[in-house]
């Protein structure tokens, strides 16, 4: 279903369709691999057991060995299928991401980023992008499950129907990231599975890790979304979204914040709290923190390191 809606809002040439490297080595990348083009692997499900043989009362049996359905394929099954994160909000966040970047090369309008203007004001103002500008469209996944670092065994979304829409957005000229607290020395490992998964399978894709001790992701945002026009953000809490998270008392007063999920920023993964848990008055939970206001990183208190970036 992705592939049609995707197929459906098909943009404009008149946005390019290939993404220059960000030079001065700002963005980690792997090194070149070729021009050999890799396609996204297309993996069969083992067959389902046969339901026929049933007890009395009608539930499977448990006695003897459970057969496949005749003529079903059954290939062993990968590391990625077993890990596999599905999330129908990643759907959602590749309808939107179409939409906006088709609206992005057809408006004569300023388009809202996913970026907030000013975090601390907690108003939920955007920074906009002028079409006129020279960025380009782009999109933000963040890796990392939970507040845990990505790991080659951590769960992808190895959906082929996810796989090709993000070919077809890139083909469109929409850049894609992948953000991580990993090390940039580690890129290779994160390169690697994205390749594997078939997510990222050309190796085409720009990584955002941290450079030296001390980097943040909040930074890394801010620094891609000053290169491109950021479109939209996809993480499994909202500290992927924006670091205010990390430093919030009051789980209420980010309220005006709640207008930008599933307009902007996007909640995907099975195993987040905004996936399960709601208020009685039916509101969704915020995932911040209730211990004590803590400092947040560029305001005038904040500790700085020796090269003059906030801790």
């Amino acid at each position: 279903m992705i592939v049609l809606i995707v197929a459906g809002l098909s943009l404009s040439g008149c946005v390019a369709a290939v993404i220059p490297i960000v030079a001065g080595g700002a963005l980690a990348r792997s090194e070149t691999r070729g021009n050999v083009m890799v396609e996204a692997e297309q993996q069969s499900l083992p067959g389902l057991p046969d339901n026929k043989a049933a007890l009395a009362n009608g539930e499977p049996s448990l006695d003897g060995p459970q057969r496949a359905a005749p003529f079903a394929v059954q290939p062993a099954a990968t590391e990625f299928a077993d890990r596999s994160r599905q999330s129908p909000r990643l759907d959602e966040f590749i309808r939107y991401s179409t939409q906006q970047a088709y609206l992005f090369s057809e408006n004569e309008q300023p388009l809202p980023s996913a970026v907030l203007s000013d975090s601390a004001s907690l108003d939920g103002r955007r920074i906009d992008c002028k079409p006129a500008s020279d960025r380009n469209p782009a999109v933000l996944i963040d890796l990392d499950p939970g507040q845990e670092t990505f790991t080659a065994r951590s769960a992808l979304p190895t959906s082929t129907s996810i796989a090709l829409s993000l070919k077809v957005l890139r083909s469109e000229g929409v850049e894609i990231a992948w953000i991580s607290a990993n090390s940039a020395a580690d890129a290779d490992v994160v390169r690697a599975a994205l390749t594997r998964s078939g997510l990222d399978p050309d190796a085409q894709d720009t990584l955002l890790l941290m450079r030296y001790p001390g980097d943040r992701k909040q930074t890394r945002r801010k620094e891609f979304a000053s290169e491109t026009c950021l479109i939209a953000i996809a993480g499994d809490n909202r500290r992927d979204f924006d670091e205010l998270y990390d430093y919030l008392s009051n789980r209420e007063a980010a309220f005006r914040l709640e207008k930008l999920i599933n307009n902007g920023w996007f909640l995907i993964g099975s195993d987040t709290l905004d996936d399960a848990q709601e208020t009685q008055s039916g509101q969704p939970v915020n995932d911040a923190t209730d211990t004590a206001p803590a400092e947040m990183p560029g305001s005038p208190n904040a500790m700085q390191t020796p090269d003059g970036k906030p801790k």
